[in-house]
């Protein structure tokens, strides 16, 4: 138990950590959009650069100023990378495919499958969601899709099965390294009991060790006391 709660601990660092990164290279997406390499409306993208940014920043706030170690800590910063993920879906549409995958990978920090299968669910509604309100508002022009039923057809569904199969290799992945850390706890603990077990049978020795000290001793006595006697 000790050892997979350590493990919890250091994802939550190192999922703050990869979130405080991922701040920078937002950062340098908006300077791309500021130059023209994408052509997000200028106070759109800085409104989904600052939602972002605050959304990337929670875990930060929460484990390294705040220092929350609560069960409910991977929970949030899993929600907040999926957020992350829907604004830049609705922003950049199709740009932003390949980070569909994003929250998943930081879920499998955790090792734990039934936060993979949350976070998987999460994420298709999120991704869903987000192609649909960019297919709607067109902040990036995507001229692969026509109408809501095509939109539908040939880029939410495929992409959601893509998006389930590459989180079908992660949670597998997740789920072997738990039993991994499994039997070494397992491991770990029979080391335990073997050296408590070596303990108690020390210290049963040295009792019984004292008690025969004792018992040669009032033996002697006796045999002394019986040997005045004699001579009385």
């Amino acid at each position: 138990m000790g050892l997979l709660s350590e493990n919890e601990k250091s994802a939550n660092r190192a999922a703050a950590q990869v979130m405080r990164v991922t701040m920078l290279v937002f950062a340098a997406v908006l300077v791309l959009d500021i130059v023209g390499i994408f052509t997000v409306r200028l106070p759109v993208m800085i409104t989904a650069f600052i939602i972002g940014c605050v959304l990337l920043f929670i875990p930060t706030l929460l484990v390294n100023i705040f220092k929350a170690e609560g069960n409910w800590v991977k929970y949030v910063i899993v929600a907040a990378a999926v957020l992350f993920t829907a604004i830049l879906t609705i922003t950049l549409a199709y740009h932003a495919v390949i980070l569909y995958v994003y929250p998943i990978a930081i879920a499998s920090l955790y090792f734990l499958k039934k936060l993979n299968n949350f976070t998987v669910v999460l994420t298709l509604a999120a991704v869903s969601v987000g192609q649909l309100l960019a297919f709607k508002y067109q902040f990036v022009g995507d001229k692969n899709f026509d109408s809501v039923k095509t939109c539908v057809l040939y880029g939410i569904l495929p992409r959601a099965m893509v998006l389930i199969c590459v989180s079908a290799i992660f949670t597998m992945l997740s789920s072997r390294t738990a039993s991994m850390l499994g039997s070494l706890m397992g491991a770990e603990q029979q080391r335990i009991m073997r050296e408590k077990s070596l303990e108690v049978s020390e210290r049963l020795i040295q009792t019984v060790s004292e008690l025969d000290g004792i018992s040669a001793a009032a033996q002697k006595q006796t045999a002394v006391s019986q040997m005045s006697r004699k001579m009385l």
